[in-house]
């Protein structure tokens, strides 16, 4: 075989292949890339993220906002008129600003707005911006109510009684006694109309719940369509007094008592009648203090009583006798007489004698 041949038929050695890529680590691969964009120009960095910051918060300042305010109203004096309709003392602005002219406005309070009565009449007064002192920046947006109605009557002066009030009532066994007011009168000035309808002026109400004791005070007019001339508060002073009942018990039987130092020969005794009612009268808290039971009406025998052998009238007691409670007994008196002496008995009858037997009867 040609040389040539055999070279071409020669198996040559199969060369080694080349491994495949390695994989890379992607989590490697993401710490690496968090590390560089917090840790690279990290000065650089924080000065962008405060600027931006700066801008965040300068553009929301910047941006309007509501607020709703109350302002307060006052009013004038007239000499010769006065304001018959209800008073508007305060009202509500809707305003609006920047969130940092807002801001510093919830921190001011806004001055009150003055109604000079004297040139106005009766009718509606519109509520002007112009009545407000805004600070720069912030526009008024609305006002509510937006007016106020004003009616105006004659000024006159009247006399008026004082009519004090009260409220509740004392503690249990107690009432009250006396209410006195001083000055009893007042001198009041108001609207001609409003006065002609009003018979008196009355106090703050004077709580008496649970006294139990007379007490003195100042207590204030309660001003409604008119004004006090003078003292606003009068002096009252307040009796608290204890309450009295009646109590009447049930019927108790008349006793015969024998006086100290005399022999009790009551057995010898009789009343008529035997029995009498008590009416007791005095403080609630006394009586219900009183056990009813140990109350006894008795009679008290006298050294006469004794001698004596005749009915006669005699006076009822009750005991015990207490210094606050009044008693009322029915009947008052009695009469007493010795007890009736029982009959001797009748001797008992002898038997009937035995009838002889007749003559020639068999015994």
């Amino acid at each position: 075989m040609p040389e040539s041949s055999k070279s071409s038929t020669e198996l040559r050695p199969a060369t080694k292949a080349n491994p495949p890529p390695a994989r890379p680590d992607i989590t490697q691969a993401v710490r690496e890339g968090l590390r560089r964009a917090f840790l690279e120009n990290a000065a650089l960095k924080f000065v962008a993220l405060v600027l931006a910051l700066t801008v965040f918060v300068l553009v929301q300042s910047d941006e309007n906002d509501l607020y709703y305010p109350w302002v307060r109203v006052t009013y004038s004096q007239m000499p010769d008129r006065v304001l018959t309709s209800k008073r508007v003392d305060q009202v509500q602005l809707s305003v609006r600003g920047t969130r940092r002219r807002i801001k510093r406005l919830q921190k001011q309070r806004l001055e009150n707005i003055h109604i000079d009565l004297v040139p106005l009449s009766s009718g509606d007064l519109r509520i002007e911006p112009s009545m407000f002192d805004l600070p720069d920046g912030i526009e008024l947006v609305s006002v509510n109510p937006p007016s106020i109605y004003l009616e105006f009557d004659d000024k006159v002066e009247k006399m008026l009684p004082v009519q004090v009030d009260t409220l509740g009532v004392p503690a249990r066994g107690f009432k009250l006694g006396s209410l006195v007011a001083g000055p009893t009168e007042v001198r009041v000035s108001g609207g001609r109309k409003a006065l002609a309808e009003l018979s008196a002026v009355t106090t703050k109400k004077i709580n008496l719940t649970g006294r139990t004791q007379s007490f003195k005070g100042e207590v204030p007019i309660i001003e409604d369509g008119f004004e006090v001339i003078g003292n606003e508060e009068v002096s009252v002073n307040i009796q608290i007094i204890e309450e009295l009942e009646a109590r009447q018990l049930e019927a108790k039987t008349v006793a015969i008592l024998a006086p100290e130092g005399l022999p009790d020969e009551s057995a010898r005794f009789v009343v008529e009648p035997a029995s009498a009612t008590v009416t007791m009268y005095g403080p609630v808290h006394a009586l219900e203090a009183i056990d009813t039971e140990k109350v006894r009406v008795y009679v008290e025998l006298s050294a006469r009583d004794l001698a004596g052998d005749q009915a006669h009238e005699v006076e009822l007691h009750v005991d015990p006798m207490l210094s606050d409670i009044a008693y009322k007994i029915e009947p008052s008196h009695a009469q007493l007489m010795p007890r009736p002496k029982s009959p001797a008995p009748s001797p008992a009858p002898s038997p009937a004698p035995s009838p002889a037997p007749a003559k020639g009867a068999q015994p």
